[in-house]
């Protein structure tokens, strides 16, 4: 679980060539509701839901609290207006209908802890350290599994939706499955190249970008940050178009995506006293990615990030 302290709130424009910081807070994760104006972030072992004040984005106001659980990891489902958070060996489910009366309405026991979790219609897909889990929510009070797919001595780190493919990142790359069915998934594909290690991964259109590292060969004695470029055009034959060098100095943390295909990369350094969020272009030329802008932090890395409309929300060390 990631031990962070703050919340900076960045302005990014429609170029991504300046970054603007206006604000930071005491937070350990977040997840922006998709269409509101509200955020849902964990301070300590409270969740929050704060509300995010249009005039002044670095201004959020707190409008609910959940103080129970690790939360681990969540998703927010804002038609059923539910939160999923994964705390310990369980899936809870709360209701945040009325953010200052949130609840618990159900609950579910899974194998090992949450380490991701996305929303694909009435169902949940999740990964553990060493499962491949889907949960079918269309009863919010009586969540069950419907499949899980056990890979022993992976790590897998997280997983992103496309279409009706699942992407999950791990420790020995990239596994492509097929959950059109969500009682029987189906594998598709396992990419890696120079046996990378694939931290994150984001999904936009065609691609997936993996945020990852390998040990460059021949001698394999240098450690390789970077950010590879994969079509997945055919989901069964993934192929890699186009790769970003990270560099030596900044460990990898987590990407996003925006709509109009610029990645948002954050890195911290091994010891985290500095980070910076890197922002590359994708959608001019996914053979050449190239860096359209960033922002550093001298004192404190950067662990994660979410978007909302012209705002990065950046989680500092």
């Amino acid at each position: 679980m990631k031990t962070l302290r703050a919340l900076a709130i960045l302005r990014h424009f429609s170029s991504a060539v300046r970054a603007k910081r206006l604000g930071a807070m005491s937070f350990l994760c977040i997840a922006l509701l998709p269409n509101t104006s509200q955020i849902v972030v964990q301070n300590d072992r409270v969740l929050e839901i704060r509300k995010i004040s249009t005039a002044a984005p670095s201004q959020l106001e707190v409008i609910g609290v959940w103080p129970y659980g690790l939360c681990e990891a969540s998703a927010i489902d804002t038609t059923r207006n539910i939160a999923l958070i994964g705390n310990g060996e369980t899936l809870q489910v709360l209701d945040i209908s009325s953010p200052s009366a949130t609840s618990q309405i159900g609950e579910v026991r899974i194998e090992g802890s949450a380490q991701d979790i996305v929303l694909t219609g009435n169902y949940a897909c999740l990964v553990t350290r060493n499962y491949f889990l889907i949960v079918d929510l269309t009863d919010p009070e009586n969540p069950r599994e419907t499949a899980s797919v056990f890979f022993p001595g992976q790590h897998f780190r997280s997983v992103r939706l496309s279409a009706n493919g699942a992407y999950l990142a791990s420790e020995q790359g990239l596994f492509i499955y097929d959950v059109s069915n969500p009682y029987q998934p189906v594998f598709q594909a396992h990419y890696t190249h120079d046996n990378i290690d694939i931290f994150d991964v984001a999904v936009w259109g065609k691609y997936a970008l993996c945020l990852g590292q390998f040990w460059k060969p021949p001698e394999r004695q240098e450690l390789i940050y970077c950010l590879e470029i994969v079509d997945i055009s055919f989901p069964a034959a993934p192929v890699l178009v186009g790769t970003f060098d990270l560099g030596k100095d900044y460990v990898l943390r987590e990407i996003e995506v925006s709509a109009a295909g610029n990645a948002y990369v954050c890195q911290s350094t091994e010891r985290r006293e500095a980070g910076r969020l890197l922002i590359i272009d994708i959608s001019t030329d996914p053979v050449n990615p190239s860096e359209i802008g960033r922002y550093l932090k001298a004192d404190k890395g950067l662990e994660g990030i979410a978007l909302s409309g012209r705002y990065a929300y950046l989680l500092e060390s």
